[in-house]
């Protein structure tokens, strides 16, 4: 019962507690986690406008629909594997758009990528405007996606 029995417990238990989600931050850290990101989604549509209908999700997550009215957000955070994808359908008035707000794997990450200093995650801003939807990116947003 020397040191195998010792690690192959404490495996078990580190195994047992990733499985129930007990040691989230934790997990981030093993392979095939590897970085934590926070996504933001704003309306910054007129003032006055009608609010904005946001559904996001991922295979594995259902963020749900929100309802934002003008200066509101959703925010949510996860760890990144190789196979990480968020995507989000939009409505705004007569208007709607589908599209990935991030998408992670071995050859492409998107601009979310603006650090917060003294976070341990990257941090993602969607602002979404009456001409289309902006990305945070080195101080600046960019255009990256118009309505349908």
């Amino acid at each position: 019962m020397g040191s195998n029995y010792l690690e192959n417990t404490l495996l078990s238990i580190l195994y047992i507690s990733l499985i129930q989600g007990t040691i989230f931050v934790s997990a981030c850290f093993l392979p095939p986690f590897n970085l934590k990101f926070h996504i933001h989604i704003v309306n910054n549509l007129p003032n006055n406008s009608n609010p904005l209908t946001v559904h996001c999700q991922s295979k594995d997550n259902d963020i749900g629909y929100h309802t934002l009215r003008v200066n509101e957000e959703i925010q949510w955070h996860f760890c990144t594997n190789t196979r990480t994808l968020f995507f989000c359908h939009f409505w705004w008035n007569n208007k709607e758009a589908v599209f990935d707000v991030f998408k992670d794997n071995e050859s492409c990450r998107i601009l979310c990528q603006t650090s917060i200093p003294g976070e341990d995650r990257q941090t993602c801003y969607w602002s979404v405007k009456e001409d289309g939807f902006y990305l945070s990116f080195l101080d600046a947003f960019l255009y990256r996606q118009n309505w349908s």
